[in-house]
C-alpha cells in the first residue's frame, strides 16, 4: 500500500509539472498600461526573394501589481508579405496572457506551453502600402503575469523567415525558489516514507 502511495503521488507531481503539447488560443483583451519597463527595436529583410522587410519596435509596459505587458509595432517595408510573428514566452509564469488588438486588423495569437512559444496571426497579412492592404503596419499587446524580462528571440515569417532578437518574459526568484522548495518537500516527504517502511534508499 506504501509503494502504491508513493507511485500515486509521483505520477501526480509529473502531471502537475508537464506542460499540454497542443497550442492554446490566447483570450482577446485590454488592459491599462503603466509606466514604459524596456524596450528594444530592429529592422529583418528575409532571404531569398520575394523579400520583406520586417521593422519592429518592442516595449515593455508595467501594469496591474508590477505585471509585464509586450507592446509590439510591426511595418513591412518590403516585397513580399508577413504572415505571423513568433518569439518565445517560455520563461513566461503560467496564468494570464492576454492579447489587445490595439490597430484593429484581426490580429490573433497563441500560446504552446510545450515549447514555450507565442504565434501571432495577421489576419490579412501585413504588406507595403503598394500591395492594396488597409495597413502595413500593426501594433498588438500581450499582457502577462511576468514581473522580469530577458533577451530572447523573434521571428517573422510568409514565403521566407527572417529571425532577430526580441524582449521575453523570464522566470521571477520567487518562482524557482519555491518550485525548489516544492522538489525539496517531496524528496523529504518520499526519504520519510521509505525509512518508516523500511526501504533502503541507495544512490
Amino acid at each position: 500500500m506504501k509503494k502504491f502511495s508513493l507511485a500515486l503521488l509521483a505520477a501526480a507531481t509529473a502531471l502537475a509539472i508537464t506542460p499540454l503539447a497542443s497550442a492554446s488560443s490566447i483570450p482577446l483583451g485590454s488592459n491599462a498600461l503603466g509606466a514604459l519597463f524596456n524596450s528594444t527595436s530592429g529592422s529583418l529583410t528575409s532571404n531569398p526573394a520575394p523579400t520583406f522587410t520586417a521593422v519592429y519596435t518592442e516595449n515593455v509596459y508595467t501594469y496591474g501589481a508590477g505585471l509585464l505587458a509586450f507592446e509590439y509595432t510591426v511595418t513591412d517595408t518590403g516585397i513580399d508579405d508577413i504572415g505571423d510573428l513568433a518569439t518565445n514566452y517560455g520563461g513566461y509564469a503560467n496564468g494570464a496572457l492576454t492579447l489587445q488588438d490595439v490597430s484593429g486588423d484581426g490580429v490573433t495569437g497563441s500560446y504552446n506551453p510545450l515549447t514555450g512559444t507565442v504565434d501571432v496571426y495577421f489576419d490579412n497579412d501585413i504588406g507595403p502600402a503598394a500591395g492594396g492592404y488597409a495597413s502595413d503596419t500593426s501594433t498588438f499587446i500581450l499582457y502577462t503575469d511576468a514581473s522580469y524580462d530577458g533577451a530572447g528571440p523573434i521571428k517573422f515569417q510568409d514565403t521566407n523567415d527572417a529571425s532577430g532578437t526580441a524582449l521575453v518574459p523570464t522566470p521571477e526568484p520567487s518562482s524557482l525558489l519555491l518550485l525548489g522548495s516544492g522538489l525539496f518537500g517531496l524528496a523529504f516527504v518520499v526519504f520519510r516514507k521509505a525509512k518508516s517502511s523500511g526501504l533502503v534508499l541507495r544512490p
